[in-house]
């Protein structure tokens, strides 16, 4: 079966590229209703197109996965909240310049060959983050990513119902 909603979720996907990619916060603020608005239609087009077409297991594991999901942290304060904010009243949760911090650990190889021990390494860079909310201290691009993530997996179930039927 080939949900209509994961043609939108791919646009998400590529939405989310774009909002990472721009650098005039005009286009950046253009950028990101777009790809509010469509994390908000995968689930729109999910229950409008996808239910309305599919047999009854389908249209139950729609129905079953919303249930289970729709208190999710991810979907109801911000797939259905940032989606009411920005649309609705176009207004934009506040977000202000602070430091993320990025640990990573490094494998270096000595002249000889030899795996050098481990090193640690910290860089701190300036991002963008939220400052209300339950995603407050989350930048934008990671609260998409688990919003992304969040459609993947419940469309992945619907799928996979599909197939074992």
């Amino acid at each position: 079966m080939s949900l209509r909603a994961r043609a939108v979720l791919e646009d998400c996907r590529a939405a989310l590229a774009e909002f990472e990619q721009a650098t005039d916060q005009n286009v950046k603020r253009r950028r990101w209703v777009a790809l509010v608005a469509l994390m908000r239609a995968v689930g729109h087009v999910l229950q409008k197109v996808d239910h309305a077409h599919a047999d009854l297991t389908v249209r139950s594991a729609i129905e079953h996965g919303y249930t289970i999901r729709k208190d999710i942290p991810v979907f109801k304060f911000f797939i259905k909240a940032e989606r009411d904010n920005v649309l609705k009243q176009y207004r934009f949760n506040p977000q202000e310049k602070g430091p993320i911090a990025n640990v990573y650990v490094e494998h270096e190889f000595d002249d000889t060959g030899n795996l050098k021990p481990p090193a640690l390494r910290i860089s701190i860079e300036e991002s963008v983050l939220l400052t209300e909310g339950h995603f407050s201290g989350w930048t934008p691009e990671q609260v998409a990513e688990s919003a992304i993530d969040f459609w993947s997996g419940y469309l992945d179930d619907v799928e996979r119902s599909a197939s074992a039927n």
